[in-house]
């Protein structure tokens, strides 16, 4: 790895700045530390106001090696106190992917860290929380700030980036007062369209309704940088299906509206085209429980997803029928039947026993599922669509987006 962490931001602000990175997830724990932070002593030895910063796994070096590298200030954005099992509680994750020999005993040592200390992180992130905790209860009488970074993930960095933005936090750092640095932070990352999208993201599924009023209203056109928000599909489409999910139609299909016209204003087009024209009006497009538009592959046959009634790919739109939830697709104006029998799908020009239907749920008015022989349709995040789920919770349920909406 040619290129650090910030180091465009660095160079554009004419910092004086060595970045340290690693080719596996060792957090730096390695036969190498040693040399490197030899080398650094060397290069930082002219430097009286020397800056420490790291994120994720760079916040542990980032206090690990502060006193051994004479930091003045350091900020550590969600690290890790260890990742030693019997140091402390870590994710099995961790231990199995991460952690090897030469790695016990690695927790933050009070007697290795120097400087005054800023430490980030999202509070709503309960094991990056945890470990904070700890580093906190080893730091006990040492000059250490925490900065709680709601609504911004593991990847805190993503809300403060920008060259101005992270560069004031730079210089906050260097030049500012613990206040001051704690002020610059907050006031950047309050800022940013990140922490507003992480917010929409976060409530857009609990208040969808809420969210939808705070979308579509103008508070959020004062702020220029927020405005893509509204062409992001995997902020808005989720929103779209809580919005479905709880009978607002009219809702749903305003904003899915706004989202391609963003969507067409951003990429510069004239225009947007929706296709399968031909589709009846009565026809109702499928949305799973992720807001991701179900679509069926007739080369494959194999159900994909598209973001969007506006997305252009080579399958076709899976649609309802409103009498009995017969699912179905439209090639060149001729209507055709998904059907399938022990886990194979097929297409027909007639209803038989094998077609799939979508059902209401009892207690949901707007949810619905599809039972196939083997079980039931599931819709796998980041994944396709399996058709012999045993259960019948979250990720088996579908939604409805009908035309009719729109008006």
């Amino acid at each position: 790895m040619s290129t650090f962490f910030a180091e465009n931001v660095l160079v554009k602000n004419n910092i004086t700045a060595y970045g340290v990175t690693v080719k596996a997830d060792f957090w730096y724990v390695c036969d190498e530390a040693p040399v490197v932070i030899s080398l650094l002593q060397e290069r930082l030895a002219p430097y009286r106001n020397v800056i420490l910063i790291g994120m994720s796994m760079g916040g542990h070096p980032a206090l690990a090696w502060s006193r051994a590298l004479g930091a003045t200030t350091v900020l550590s954005m969600c690290p890790k106190y260890s990742l030693d099992p019997n140091e402390c509680g870590i994710l099995q994750g961790y231990v199995d992917n991460h952690f090897r020999p030469g790695m016990e005993g690695m927790a933050v040592r009070k007697e290795n860290v120097s400087g005054r200390i800023f430490i980030a992180l999202d509070p709503g992130e309960g094991h990056d929380a945890y470990h904070v905790h700890l580093i906190e209860e080893e730091l006990k009488g040492f000059d250490v700030s925490l900065i709680k970074m709601f609504f911004a993930g593991h990847l805190i960095i993503r809300s403060l980036s920008g060259t101005q933005e992270f560069g004031s936090v730079i210089k906050a750092l260097a030049y500012g007062s613990n206040a001051d640095v704690v002020e610059t932070i907050v006031r950047v990352r309050l800022k940013n369209r990140e922490n507003v999208s992480n917010k929409f993201k976060r409530y857009g599924t609990l208040k969808p309704f809420l969210v939808f009023q705070g979308l579509m209203g103008t508070t959020i056109n004062k702020y220029k940088k927020c405005m893509g928000i509204l062409a992001e599909k995997d902020t808005i489409m989720p929103i779209v299906g809580a919005l479905l999910r709880t009978g607002r139609t009219k809702e749903a299909a305003k904003l899915h509206y706004n989202l391609a016209m963003n969507i067409s204003l951003r990429e510069k087009k004239n225009s947007f085209v929706c296709r399968d024209l031909s589709t009846p009006l009565d026809g109702a497009y499928i949305m799973d429980f992720h807001g991701r538009i179900v679509c069926f592959d007739v080369i494959s046959y194999n159900f994909i997803f598209c973001h969007s009634i506006f997305d252009t790919n080579d399958a076709h739109f899976l649609f309802s029928e409103p009498e009995g939830g017969f699912l179905f697709i439209v090639i060149n104006g001729q209507k055709l039947y998904v059907c399938e029998r022990e886990g194979h799908l097929s297409v027909s020009e007639s209803k038989n026993a094998s077609a799939l239907q979508v059902r209401q749920c009892d207690d949901f008015n707007y949810i619905y599922y599809v039972k196939t022989s083997l079980g039931y349709m599931i819709s796998v995040p980041g994944g396709g669509m399996v058709l012999d789920s045993q259960n019948l919770k979250s990720w088996e349920m579908f939604f409805l987006f009908t035309k009719k909406s729109r008006d």
